[in-house]
């Protein structure tokens, strides 16, 4: 709606110029129906001049017209999808990790590509054929009411029906099907992009014939509702153009009667019969897309709930904040917790802690209590349902891109695009030298793998980085971090594809090489964490254990267990 007022202008010009197009449609069926009929038995070109010269006016003009319209109309449409689209994408970016979260990779497609164009449709293909329709129906009724009230009455007995009954029926019966149709096509999104990622394992396992069976039931339950969608629309149709006929019938009887009596029978009388008579043909083409236009509306019409359901989310993000993190960037948790909505369990509960600037800390906790939260709540990606989370004194909730200025993460599963590998270092800092990649790539120990290779940083890596090794790929990822400029970092188990060795090796040289960086280091297990100042054990949405990791080894019973169980051979030596 606001769309519409802002765009009223060429939305009003569109409608007037589709409307002139019919109109000119239908003269030009009206004067040619005249002149056929008038020059079999007219012999002077005289008497026919006036004819000739309107359909030659409304011949040429009715296809401008309809350029022109189609013009307006398509350009109104996408300048304000495209505004929707710009839209769409601020409202999903900053909750991408929510979002994320929340929803399978397949919803988040059907969203950005499927939901924009049914809008796009809603607008283009039922709201201005429906529009345009109207304004025929009534300007047909006003005319044909200055003729005959009988010829009145069936033009809006007849058409009324194609314009209202029809497609209520449509909506009622359809409109459940579409939304299955809609479901199922939502479904065949999310499945086969699982399908798609997770096509190496299945075809390890030996089961992508069974993935392909399952793909192809879908897709028939989905032709099936198609199918029963069609066969009531075919049916539908008929019913349309026999109400058209009911209205073709009726002109030729009121045109037979009204110039065919007695006192003016003749030659001329076939004439106008035969003008009004065509004049009624184009105007179907207006009125016939009106039952189908409801039903694409109909699906429209939850593609709009859902962007609207975004579009409230944003409404309610946090403002961004008024003043950014200063130094000391102190990390401080007071009295958070969190749930994920109204009336669910709280992962984090009444959580208090302070991570002081330059301080490395080891996160540790089972599935489930709450360190991926902890990290996206450190960020700004979440706000804490009570207490606050600051960073520098100041929160980043609402901070958006601001916010990797202060915070870096390394995710378990991040990313590496299909670019040299130079570039996918360079993520983390666009305008880092080559000097600057060449160190981070020695700290995380992969400077000699890249020297080796015939392009060295321009090495293409492959989509999804396959040209790498999984603990590559990971300490690719920590070589951004390192890049970056960020007085946070944050680590998500980023070390999980590298051998233990290796991995302690590591984590004592990221923590050498953010040695003036407060560092957050998520894990599951204990190993390397040594190298590191402070140990917390999340359990229960709290924090159980919190302090040294020599300290605790020395003072806590449940530490040392939890170290024997992760260090078994260690702990035997």
């Amino acid at each position: 709606m606001p769309l519409f007022r802002s765009y009223r202008k060429p939305l009003v010009l569109a409608l007037v110029l589709g409307f002139l197009m019919f109109v000119f449609a239908s003269a030009l069926m009206f004067t040619s129906g005249y002149l056929i009929s008038a020059s079999a038995v007219v012999a002077t070109v005289l008497a026919l001049h006036l004819p000739l010269i309107l359909v030659r006016v409304f011949g040429i003009g009715r296809p401008i017209l309809n350029y022109l319209e189609r013009l307006e109309s398509h350009d109104w449409v996408l300048r304000m999808t495209s505004k929707l689209r710009v839209r769409l994408y601020r409202a999903v970016a900053p909750d991408a990790v929510r979002l994320r979260a929340s929803r399978r990779t397949g919803e988040l497609l059907g969203l950005l590509a499927d939901d924009v164009a049914h809008v796009q449709d809603l607008y283009l293909r039922t709201l201005f054929p429906m529009t345009v329709s109207a304004l025929l129906y009534v300007a047909g009724a006003v005319c044909l009411g200055f003729f005959s009230p009988a010829l009145l009455c069936t033009w809006m007995l007849a058409l009324g029906a194609v314009l209202v009954v029809l497609p209520c029926a449509s909506v009622a019966v359809v409109g459940p099907r579409e939304r299955l149709v809609k479901r199922a096509t939502d479904e065949l999104y999310a499945d086969l992009s699982e399908d798609v990622a997770g096509a190496n394992d299945w075809i390890y396992a030996g089961r992508e014939a069974e993935r392909v069976e399952k793909a192809e039931e879908r897709l028939v339950r989905r032709a099936k509702l198609r199918e029963a969608i069609d066969a009531f629309d075919r049916v539908r149709d008929v019913a349309a153009q026999a109400c058209f006929l009911v209205v073709i019938l009726s002109l030729v009887a009121w045109a037979a009667a009204a110039f065919g009596g007695a006192e003016r029978a003749g030659t001329d009388a076939a004439n106008w019969i035969a003008a009004f008579s065509l004049a009624f043909f184009p105007l179907m083409d207006a009125f016939v897309v009106v039952p189908p236009a409801a039903e694409r509306g109909l699906a429209s019409l939850d593609a709009i709930r859902r962007l609207n359901a975004l579009d409230a989310g944003a409404a309610a993000r946090p403002a961004p904040p008024t003043r950014l993190p200063r130094p000391p960037y102190d990390v401080v948790f007071d009295d958070v917790t969190f749930s994920y909505g109204p009336g669910e369990v709280p992962v984090l509960r009444n959580l208090t802690c302070t991570i002081p600037a330059g301080q490395k800390v080891a996160l540790l906790g089972r599935s489930g209590e709450g360190k991926s939260t902890f990290t996206a709540l450190l960020r700004g990606d979440f706000v804490a349902s009570a207490g606050s989370v600051t960073v520098g004194g100041a929160s980043l909730a609402g901070a958006g891109d601001a916010a990797a200025r202060f915070v870096s993460v390394v995710s378990q599963d991040a990313h590496v695009f299909d670019l040299s590998i130079g570039e996918n270092v360079r993520l983390g800092r666009p305008d880092a030298t080559d000097e600057d990649v060449w160190r981070a790539l020695w700290r995380v120990r992969l400077a000699e793998h890249v020297r080796s290779l015939p392009e060295g940083l321009a090495t293409l890596v492959g989509e999804g980085g396959y040209r790498l090794s999984g603990g590559q790929r990971h300490r690719l990822a920590v070589a951004r971090a390192l890049v970056a400029d960020s007085p946070v970092v944050v680590l998500d188990e980023p070390f999980a594809g590298l051998d233990p060795t290796t991995e302690r090796d590591v984590l004592a040289l990221v923590a050498d090489a953010l040695a003036d960086r407060t560092v957050v280091l998520v894990t599951h297990h204990l190993a390397g964490v040594s190298a590191f100042d402070r140990v917390m054990f999340l359990d229960g949405g709290r924090v159980a254990l919190d302090g040294a990791p020599q300290a605790l080894f020395a003072e806590s019973e449940r530490y040392r267990r939890l170290y024997e169980l992760d260090n078994p051979f260690e702990t035997r030596r």
